[in-house]
């Protein structure tokens, strides 16, 4: 999916890159080389493949919490 969606501008994942690590190091720390190595923006929104979104969710009304000053100290959001 994220392979052909580089190429189509549409694609909701059109700016996905999947990493395949050299060796295996679990869920933790493959998230932790991510989040060090191929992360730049201020945000992050993580989906395991077993946690899916089954309903709609107000991501950008989480978002804008987050950027309230007056909730600067929001660093994770768990979403249920």
């Amino acid at each position: 999916i994220c392979k052909d969606a580089e190429e189509d501008g549409d694609s909701p994942f059109h700016n996905t890159r999947v990493v395949e690590l050299e060796e295996r190091m679990g869920y933790g720390f493959a998230l932790k080389h991510a989040l060090y190595h191929e992360v730049s923006t201020p945000y992050v929104c993580v989906i395991q493949h077993d946690r899916t979104f089954m309903r709609t969710t107000p991501m950008d009304d989480v978002v804008r919490a987050m950027l309230n000053k007056r909730n600067g100290d929001i660093k994770y959001v768990g979403i249920n």
